[in-house]
């Protein structure tokens, strides 16, 4: 024998209106802790920046390269192609945001001020000398850097605490 329960339409409403305060609780409860967490998390600012690596011919030099030159770093011939993937690795690699820091730091000491303080570098805890070191540490956690498989185009985003200095990084 096969029993069948019916379901009243006036107790499933009954059961909704039971319910309401206690989801309208949760919903205003929700609210304010977003509301709160978003007013107490700080600003953070994004630049972006894009670049398609050029093939390399006779004796010019792609912007990329150059850059790299004028820090020192040799990415290869002038007459090679390389892969985007070089130049998004040398991007965040150790020695070229040192030698970044060590350019914004012989910049002038306000720059270099508001670069450390944006970064968050406590100059107390680093060793004469490590303040490159330590803002290219930083550097390297305020930059991220992907490569477009389908077109090739390298991606840059800086993201920091002050839209001045995020634009700054990515000049």
């Amino acid at each position: 024998v096969e029993q069948t329960q019916v379901l009243d339409i006036g107790v499933l409403l009954a059961l909704a209106r039971q319910s309401t305060r206690l989801l309208a609780t949760w919903t205003a409860g929700g609210a304010i802790v977003f509301l709160a967490l978003s007013l107490l998390a700080p600003d953070r600012y994004t630049a972006t920046a894009s670049f398609l690596p050029q093939s390399q011919s006779d004796a010019s030099q792609s912007g990329l390269r150059a850059l790299a030159g004028q820090f020192g770093i040799n990415v290869g011939g002038a007459t090679s192609q390389q892969s985007p993937d070089l130049y998004a690795e040398l991007l965040v690699q150790s020695a070229f945001l040192k030698r970044v820091a060590a350019a914004i730091q012989a910049a002038d000491e306000q720059t270099e001020q508001n670069l450390l303080s944006v970064l968050r570098v406590d100059t107390a805890d680093v060793p004469p000398g490590g303040v490159p070191e330590a803002i290219a540490r930083r550097l390297g956690k305020a930059l991220s850097v992907s490569v477009s498989r389908k077109s090739g185009v390298v991606l840059l985003n800086v993201k920091t605490r002050d839209r001045e200095v995020s634009l700054a990084l990515l000049k």
